[in-house]
């Protein structure tokens, strides 16, 4: 009977199969960096309150959103409320459109103003100022929650609460 001798794999063997193991690991992590989009990979927002400036016209308002006023009436455009400048840093939604929503409470809680805008973000890296206008009614004490959302309006992106403000006379 003949003894059959392990054979062993060859320096050169081995190099080579590690070498092809690094070569797919590095594939596939080129494929994922370059096949998803970048929006997918890092996708964040933020919210921060710049500005509460009050008892301003619906007007001013426009003004500072670089809103046209259109037909509106002059009692409409002479309206008194408050400004709430609202600072966006958002990532990764490049020429999206997130959906903003804002709601104003009263001290106690109960809505008693609200809208919807679409935020749209010209780069990947964006940050920009944006502008709510709310009529609040009274010399209560409101504030205003802020709430920017993802393209599918289901999932929230940030949010933020105002510090407290008093209404209108």
């Amino acid at each position: 009977m003949s003894k059959r001798r392990k054979r062993r794999p060859s320096v050169n063997a081995m190099l080579a199969t590690a070498g092809t193991v690094v070569g797919l690991i590095i594939g596939v992590i080129t494929i994922v960096h370059f096949v998803l989009p970048k929006s997918q990979q890092q996708s964040t927002a933020q919210i921060s309150v710049g500005d509460i400036e009050r008892n301003v016209t619906f007007a001013y308002y426009l003004t500072r959103a670089g809103s046209p006023s259109g037909s509106l009436s002059r009692a409409m455009l002479n309206r008194r409320g408050v400004l709430v400048v609202l600072h966006y840093t958002i990532q990764g939604y490049k020429g999206k459109s997130l959906p903003l929503r804002w709601t104003m409470f009263d001290a106690g809680g109960a809505e008693a103003d609200g809208g919807t805008a679409i935020v749209k973000p010209g780069t990947n890296a964006d940050g920009f100022d944006g502008y709510v206008w709310v009529h609040p009614h009274g010399p209560a004490r409101y504030y205003v929650v802020a709430t920017l959302v993802q393209p599918n309006g289901q999932i929230t992106l940030a949010s933020k609460r105002t510090p407290d403000f008093a209404g209108l006379s």
